[in-house]
């Protein structure tokens, strides 16, 4: 958690450097700390790069490799694009390329699929949805916009699997595993958006219930998460699809809201589409 810590005191800083000398100070307090963690190596190694392309001190491609490089020869005090690095080697490498997997595709489903594993970001606070003409509305915004609100906890979890929102009512017995899998990239999310290490991992049970597509397309999640929170404190977050983008170009219009068996009786919600997403800013779409 101290090298969480430090990193999250690090970035702003890093942010609002102005000089190379700024980045090389920077990279120092990096060497000085010794950190163990590989996860947060990166990300300071890649706050360190990204400020560079900023400042225009390296043109290169992003990547981990390019970012890398970057790091290196800011440390080194050579500066500027260095260009592409010719490979000396005439062994051809054993290794296999790996290869991420692509998240799939979902497309109108009809029953809630399996979400493989996925990453408890918090809890869903409002559920909200651009409704259709003739659809029975129990509650509805000053937007015109139909809402549903939980009586009880609603777990907010993410699928990589599907690059969807999935949210279930919190059960009263969730199974605790004896270590965390990084399997799925379930783990990987959590720490990125999180910005601390996955400590711990249950074993729930997604309802396989029939869904069903609600109006013509999400309009809004209101979600409580202590992200970025050193002292786990919570706070509520709201994403407005709706509001973000009504031009018909814009693919935001594509997010949906799924929920099933009944809106009266939910017990499982799913949202997802067009360029909805997870990164350590929150939701992207």
């Amino acid at each position: 958690m101290q090298e969480w810590d430090f990193l999250m005191l690090l970035r702003p800083k890093i942010e609002k450097v102005q000089s190379v000398n700024g980045l090389r100070r920077a990279i120092d307090s990096i060497e000085k700390k010794n950190l163990k963690s590989t996860l947060v190596q990166s990300y300071a190694v890649e706050a360190i790069a990204k400020r560079a392309r900023e400042l225009d001190i390296s043109r290169m491609p992003e990547g981990l490799t390019a970012d890398v490089r970057i790091y290196r020869l800011l440390k080194e005090g050579r500066y500027g694009n260095p260009g592409p690095v010719p490979n000396k080697s005439k062994r051809k490498s054993s290794k296999k390329r790996s290869s991420t997997k692509k998240p799939e595709i979902l497309r109108d489903p009809k029953m809630m699929p399996n979400p493989g594993p996925c990453s408890w970001l918090g809890s869903i606070i409002e559920w909200s949805w651009v409704p259709k003409r003739g659809e029975k509305i129990a509650m509805i915004d000053d937007k015109g916009n139909a809402i549903w609100e939980p009586n009880s906890e609603w777990m907010f979890m993410w699928s990589p699997k599907y690059k969807a929102v999935v949210s279930i009512k919190r059960p009263r017995n969730m199974y605790k595993l004896a270590k965390v899998s990084r399997h799925g990239g379930a783990a990987k999310m959590f720490e990125t958006f999180m910005a601390r290490p996955a400590e711990n991992m249950f074993e729930i049970c997604v309802p396989n219930v029939p869904i069903h597509n609600l109006g013509s397309r999400a309009a809004h999640i209101v979600y409580r998460s202590d992200k970025w929170s050193a002292a786990r404190k919570n706070t509520d977050y709201i994403h407005d699809f709706k509001a973000t983008c009504n031009a018909k170009s814009c693919r935001s219009k594509n997010v949906y809201l799924y929920c099933g068996p009944t809106i009266e009786q939910p017990e499982v919600f799913l949202c997802f589409g067009g360029k909805l997403t997870l990164t350590e800013r929150g939701l992207v779409f």
